[in-house]
């Protein structure tokens, strides 16, 4: 554990923080952030993943309408599996397909695979 992180943790349980938010520009000057609940940064614990089977992939977050809300939907595609919309749920980290893209010629995700491929330059 580094001093900064001893420090931030002194100062959020001085404080009494409920969550910190951090906001940076990205390639575009655009100002993106995110927000972590306290608890997290305190026990050290790392954020949970949504895994998938695929090497290589498009994933979507989706916007929500609900303020508070634990369900998180997002859109996932590759070059083998047409575009699936999914619920997960945050606090049981369950997902739920909600819809899946058909394509009008049969496609058959099983006779293709998608693979991510790197190369040294």
């Amino acid at each position: 554990m580094t001093g900064g992180q001893d420090t931030l943790r002194q100062f959020i349980r001085k404080h009494k923080l409920d969550a910190v938010s951090v906001t940076v520009p990205d390639l575009h000057g655009i100002a993106r952030g995110k927000k972590v609940p306290a608890r997290r940064i305190l026990e050290g614990g790392a954020a949970p993943t949504v895994g998938f089977e695929e090497e290589a992939y498009d994933l979507v977050r989706l916007p929500g309408y609900e303020f508070e809300t634990a369900t998180l939907r997002f859109v996932y595609s590759s070059m083998t599996t047409p575009r699936q919309t999914y619920d997960y749920d945050m606090r049981t980290r369950a997902r739920t397909l909600r819809k899946t893209q058909e394509g009008p010629s049969g496609h058959d995700p099983a006779a293709y695979v998608t693979r991510r491929l790197t190369a040294v330059s």
